[in-house]
């Protein structure tokens, strides 16, 4: 490490000042040395976990579910594509999405409709998968057997899977985004599997793998 870099820097003005610090990037507690951005997805977990509890502290997180809750029936009344609006869920989304809005009517706006519906369409036009059907299996079986479910890790299982199945990781990923979004740029594939949930995440890549069957039955139709 070069003398100039930051940590070596932070490190000698704590050692100057006679603060030895018991972890940082030359040491480390349980988990060994560590740089501090390494740490970033825990931090913003336990944000969000902070800001929830502070919420409920205050007793306004069921006022604030509430007013979604009507904002978003009053939107989507009536799709059959709307998915449950549970108290929990709803809780969720609030912590997922403090700093991306301003007013809550925002959440019933286009680029957050995939939170609350499923996408009805699958464009994979553009997207270079030959077997989504077989992508779709897999993913939904790696998804399954996933027992810690948080962005990190949902990058890392997907990755892994996208190299079982010969398949190039950037279009995997946006193969993945639009069947569980609808949406071809937006949040990454961690964040929108995160905040919807292992459950919810499941039942998109089975209605998504439904659609993408549906497409390749007619399709081998129209070629007989």
């Amino acid at each position: 490490m070069r003398p100039d870099y930051p940590e070596l820097k932070c490190v000698g003005s704590d050692q100057w000042v006679s603060v030895h610090p018991d972890e940082g990037p030359f040491s480390g507690g349980d988990c060994g040395p560590y740089v501090q951005s390494e740490r970033l997805h825990l931090y913003q977990n336990i944000l969000r976990l902070c800001w929830r509890m502070r919420k409920i502290a205050d007793g306004e997180m069921n006022e604030l579910t509430e007013q979604i809750r009507k904002i978003v029936m009053s939107k989507y009344s009536g799709n059959i594509s709307l998915d449950d609006l549970s108290t929990e869920y709803l809780e969720q989304i609030m912590c997922w999405c403090q700093n991306r809005i301003s007013r809550l009517d925002e959440l019933a706006g286009s680029d957050f409709e995939f939170l609350w519906l499923k996408p009805d369409k699958i464009d994979i036009s553009n997207i270079d998968i030959s077997n989504p059907s077989e992508v779709l299996q897999s993913c939904i079986e790696c998804v399954k057997n996933m027992d810690t479910f948080d962005e990190s890790s949902v990058g890392s299982e997907m990755k892994k899977n996208a190299k079982s199945m010969k398949v190039k990781f950037a279009p995997y990923m946006k193969f993945l985004r639009m069947c569980l979004s609808g949406l071809k740029e937006g949040p990454s594939v961690g964040e929108i599997m995160t905040v919807l949930g292992k459950s919810k995440t499941l039942e998109r890549l089975k209605h998504a793998s439904c659609i993408c069957e549906e497409k390749e039955s007619s399709r081998t139709r129209t070629e007989s």
